[in-house]
């Protein structure tokens, strides 16, 4: 049975979110809280926000001196990150099979929009770099970054009872814009994978 077009829903989830970033891959979990307008019985607007706990990875950097005259002319050091994420994302979501208020079987879709992610970072280095002499990434220190990103994903959901839905889905992020933060490896995130288990709540 279809239900009024313009209905909302409210979704939450617990997530697992896998950094594939070069050099900077970490594990993290999360939750996720999202509102659907379904527009049509096929296609929804959402808005999502995140949090997740903090990564961690280490990297074997290299510190090159700025003058000739510099000795040692290279320091090889270890730089331990911590990064945790926050992200407000919104798109649209497509049904493939079934629609937003199935009541038999199960739905499958696919979605995609445009997020913007803060990030939290903090590095701590085995020794002391001097980067008025030397030139490192990443440094020792702590900051903020912001990223706009590209969010695709896809899922399917089974109704549990009367308006109530159990889902899972993929999603991945990529970045659509670059800060660079001296604090980081690389600059090249976020890329990740998160799989994502919850329920949705369909409100009339």
């Amino acid at each position: 049975m279809t239900k009024a077009q313009g209905a909302f829903s409210i979704a939450t989830d617990l997530s697992l979110l896998r950094s594939i970033s070069k050099g900077s891959g970490f594990w993290a979990v999360g939750q996720n809280v999202r509102v659907d307008y379904h527009i049509t019985e096929k296609w929804s607007a959402f808005t999502l926000v995140n949090y997740y706990t903090n990564g961690k990875f280490t990297n074997a950097a290299t510190a090159e001196a700025k003058s000739l005259l510099t000795t040692p002319a290279t320091i090889a050091y270890s730089a331990t990150t911590k990064v945790r994420y926050r992200q407000v994302s919104v798109g649209l979501k497509r049904y493939f099979k079934g629609q937003f208020d199935t009541e038999d079987g199960y739905s499958i879709y696919g979605f995609g929009g445009f997020g913007l992610l803060f990030g939290n970072v903090e590095t701590t280095t085995d020794q002391a770099v001097d980067s008025f002499l030397y030139k490192a990434q990443p440094i020792a220190g702590k900051g903020n970054f912001s990223r706009l990103t590209l969010d695709l994903g896809a899922g399917a959901e089974l109704e549990l009872g009367t308006g109530i839905y159990l889902y899972s889905e993929l999603r991945t992020w990529f970045p659509a814009s670059s800060y660079p933060s001296s604090y980081l490896y690389n600059n090249d995130l976020p890329r990740v994978i998160t799989w994502n288990t919850g329920i949705r709540v369909l409100i009339d």
